[in-house]
């Protein structure tokens, strides 16, 4: 078994696991941090790939290793540890194979509702290297090697573009069960059979879709950390396969976990980054990255700029009839949805409920969409209510969001704990929150 990266650095310092603990708790006071002891200090350095440290140890155990914060926001735990092992190299190269397939394989759980980490010069650092490794990716797939079996690869892709069909069937949490088997599965074939160029794109391709899949059901939910960790993964993934539209598409995603839950601007250069990527995308991507524009105009309150990208977007609207492409999601109601959610950005909750409200009217004609997605919007009609002050309809949304549900994600909790905090006083609100946290953590 290979050793932890921590372990790694440890021995070449030449500490015990005693004398290592004691430099990390020195360190961290140092920082400023605060006290860290000796017991915190030494499960931290104890720690798995995906057991994650708090931020403030990450950044001392950084610190130790001549790294600043921008390398713990960029590569997340515990791969900025690879930086200092020579294991990956700095943005100006690509990520290698192995790095890709290790950053799928430990994606670690990442407490709920915390914004996204990688902001800024980070993540402008990020899409560098996404550059660099889809410009290498040509020379990466040319070498010989041994190959893997093509009903392996076929069967494994089978199964990554079954989980489109299975999202509108199943509840999140199945999903999210099934997608991370099938994605340890692809990475288990990659990590054996590293040898084969040819197949290894085709896999990284697949990888990308089921942690792109990931991403939505945790963005729909909420948990906008954890949609933004699979995908930088599933980014990474089509990048290393060669697959700019796709790594394109990728960054449209994650520029919604920005406009969401992070800051806007980062969303409008991801979009900017896509488009460098895709100079020319398939029309319904174009549809997209319009749409991604135009919320993120939204949250910065620059109306005139939102509703021209939003004009943009229904003027590039197609009508072909490929269900099989990636983006077969993109259809007159989604553009609805999203003119709902700007509305709402925007300041006017009512048109908000106009666009949003005729998307929860499901019948055997206009079958049911994707439990997360009317998740997500059962949220966005409940801050539309209460921004209006009907409060009851707005618990309305929620308690229709539990039963669709069953069992609320802390990540959705939250969000509904936070819409309702100033009514939390209020008999029927109590009734919900006890409804959304039987266990009185609220």
């Amino acid at each position: 078994m290979a050793k932890h990266p921590l372990q790694v650095l440890r021995e070449a310092l030449g500490l015990s696991e005693a004398g290592h603990a004691r430099l990390l708790a020195g360190t961290y006071q140092a920082l400023g941090h605060g006290v860290l002891s000796t017991w915190q200090a030494r499960a931290a350095i104890r720690g798995t790939e995906r057991d994650e440290p708090e931020r403030s140890v990450q950044l001392a155990i950084a610190h130790i290793h001549h790294m600043g914060p921008e390398e713990v926001d960029q590569y997340g735990w515990p791969h900025f540890l690879l930086l200092a092992t020579g294991d990956i190299t700095p943005p100006t190269a690509p990520w290698p194979p192995a790095y890709t397939t290790a950053s799928l394989r430990t994606i670690p759980y990442t407490a709920a509702f915390s914004p996204p980490t990688l902001t800024g010069a980070a993540l402008t650092a990020f899409v560098r290297q996404t550059r660099a490794t889809l410009a290498a990716a040509p020379s990466l797939r040319s070498h010989s090697g041994r190959p893997i079996g093509p009903d392996t690869v076929s069967a494994l892709e089978s199964r990554a573009a079954a989980l489109r069909d299975m999202s509108r069937r199943l509840s999140p949490a199945a999903l999210l069960a099934f997608a991370r088997t099938d994605l340890s599965l692809v990475t288990t074939v990659l990590n054996d059979n590293a040898d084969d160029p040819a197949a290894r794109a085709r896999l990284f391709l697949a990888a990308s879709k089921i942690a792109q899949r990931c991403g939505h059901v945790h963005c729909d939910l909420g948990d906008a950390a954890q949609a933004e960790r699979y995908l930088l993964s599933a980014v990474r993934a089509s990048a290393s396969a060669g697959a700019p539209v796709t790594a394109a598409a990728c960054l449209s995603d994650l520029a919604v976990v920005h406009t969401d839950d992070g800051d806007p601007r980062d969303a409008l250069n991801l979009t900017k980054a896509a488009r460098s990527l895709a100079p020319t995308p398939p029309p319904r991507l174009a549809t997209v990255l319009h749409a991604r524009e135009a919320r993120a105009h939204a949250r910065l309150r620059n109306a005139t700029a939102s509703l021209q990208a939003l004009d943009r977007a229904a003027d590039t609207m197609t009508s072909d009839a490929d269900n099989e492409s990636p983006w077969s999601f993109v259809s007159e109601e989604w553009l609805s949805e999203v003119t709902g959610k700007i509305w709402l950005h925007l300041g006017h909750p009512r048109k908000a409920l106009e666009n949003l409200l005729p998307l929860l009217d499901f019948n055997e004609s206009r079958p049911s969409r994707q439990p997360s997605c009317v998740a997500d919007l059962l949220t966005q009609t409940a801050s539309a209510y209460l921004a209006l002050d009907e409060v009851e309809s707005a618990l309305q949304s929620a308690h229709r969001t539990a039963d669709l549900l069953h069992q609320i994600p802390a990540s959705l909790a939250f969000r509904y704990r936070r819409q309702f905090h100033h009514h939390r006083t209020a008999p029927a609100v109590r009734e919900l929150l006890d409804r959304l946290d039987p266990h009185g953590s609220q």
